[in-house]
């Protein structure tokens, strides 16, 4: 090979690889080898995903498709360092020497080609035939993961999520995926580098087809490696969970018929959520209310004996209502100052601030009442401020 044809192979990116020699590397490339390299690198198409830098789930997702050379390819292609000239070190490193023999003058004869199709520098008209647009990547907030028979739901998430009110964009296979693809490949490459959650939705009709049955573990093995929530499941009819869902939290519509509006609002904000350490939601200004301030027992007005008594049974009775945080609540003053001393017959006495208090107790027994009553509201006061 001559210095001038190695410098064009180093030089001649991946994509101008012609689908003769693509499909003469997959037939060397595609069977496994079992016996590996010096390094421990497979000598198959695993080996070079290695060596690219594919993690092992996009590893295993090639094993399902029927072209894994060619799919790791594609995801390969796109790269800067993606030429001619590093394909054969890769080749080299895993002690294919037999395709460097075969394959390298196809390869160059597509430099050449490539090389002839490049617009020269002293040219002064473009060369449209060279003239490539480079497809635009689209991000999309979630890729929903369904069942044929669950359509209909998809259908309605759809209408919803993607509505300019809330503005989504969703990845829906039957919709979205180009024919021509492959369906496990697509997956892999959709969620790994274009979508930043996957719903899935949970019916009888999910755990029976096995291809839902992969993208949920896919989707897990992904989450896990890479500690962050992208699987947000739905549950849209009952079902028995799998049990790698059940440790998730869930959106369940068979039980959101009271409060739909809390439901729906629940699942866009998770799925606008990129963080992986954020694990709530904001609540939304629309759900705000005003906290229930604490309620406690009223003083009776009457007294058969003439004398007012407040008994724990009372203060158990009556209905307290704890708001989520509300400040310590101060109990009224059982027994006042001389400015505020109330009269022993039944009627309530009026204070010099003109409130009502508890009248004073003279008798032996109202005397033991009345500790009685101050070391209720002790013990009441003692309980709220805890």
């Amino acid at each position: 090979m001559s210095q001038e044809e190695d410098t064009d192979l180093r030089e001649t990116p991946i994509r101008a690889m012609s689908l003769s020699t693509r499909h003469g590397l997959s037939e060397y490339l595609n069977g496994e080898q079992y016996i590996t390299t010096s390094e421990g690198l497979c000598r198959d198409y695993r080996g070079l995903a290695q060596l690219m830098g594919f993690s092992y789930h996009i590893i295993d997702s090639l094993l399902r498709t029927n072209d894994p050379f060619s799919g790791l390819l594609d995801r390969y292609k796109n790269r800067s360092d993606a030429t001619f000239g590093q394909l054969i070190q890769m080749l080299d490193r895993i002690e294919r020497y037999d395709i460097i023999d075969d394959m390298t003058p196809f390869l160059r004869e597509d430099s050449r080609h490539y090389k002839s199709l490049k617009p020269s520098n002293d040219s002064s008209e473009p060369n449209h035939q060279t003239m490539a647009i480079e497809p635009k990547i689209i991000i999309y907030d979630a890729y929903v993961c369904y069942a044929d028979k669950d359509i209909g739901f998809v259908e309605q998430l759809s209408q919803y999520l993607e509505s300019p009110n809330i503005g989504l964009r969703l990845f829906i296979r039957d919709r979205d995926l180009c024919l021509g693809s492959w369906a496990y490949e697509s997956f892999a490459q959709m969620v790994t580098s274009q979508c930043r959650k996957v719903l899935i939705i949970l019916s009888p009709h999910f755990l029976e087809c096995p291809e839902c049955d992969f993208q949920t573990a896919f989707t897990t093995g992904l989450a896990i490696e890479q500690r962050n929530r992208i699987l947000i499941p739905i549950i849209h009819k009952r079902c028995d969970l799998p049990p790698i869902i059940r440790m998730l939290t869930k959106i369940d519509m068979t039980r959101s018929l009271d409060t739909p509006d809390w439901t729906w609002n629940r699942l866009v904000n998770s799925i606008r959520i990129h963080s992986a350490n954020q694990s709530f939601v904001t609540k939304s200004v629309a759900y705000e209310s005003k906290p229930t301030l604490l309620q406690l027992p009223s003083v009776p007005s009457d007294s058969p004996n003439g004398s007012q008594l407040i008994s724990i049974e009372t203060i158990s009775d009556s209905c307290i209502s704890l708001p989520t945080r509300c400040p310590t609540p101060t109990a009224p003053p059982l027994i006042t100052t001389q400015s505020s001393v109330c009269s022993t017959n039944s009627e309530m006495s009026i204070k010099s601030d003109n409130s009502e208090c508890l009248p004073i107790l003279s008798t032996e027994k109202d005397k033991n009442s009345k500790k009685l009553i101050h070391k209720t509201w002790i013990s009441l006061r003692q309980k709220f401020k805890s």
